[in-house]
């Protein structure tokens, strides 16, 4: 099982994910930038046409 873990007090965490229709395919991603306490402070979501998972993880990591 997959737990999410706070980040510091006074720091925030990033985290994202992707869900694909094959690789390289559609997807679709998620991403939350979250407080100490777990309280989101901001969120978003996309579609990409075609991608695959690496150029994905390194564009999200730049957005």
């Amino acid at each position: 099982m997959i737990t999410w873990h706070p980040p510091e007090i006074g720091s925030f965490k990033f985290n994202f994910d992707e869900c694909f229709m094959g690789n390289p395919g559609q997807l679709g991603d998620g991403d939350a930038v979250r407080d100490a306490t777990g309280t989101i402070k901001i969120s978003f979501c996309g579609a990409v046409d075609v991608s695959n998972s690496l150029r994905d993880e390194l564009l999200e990591v730049i957005k």
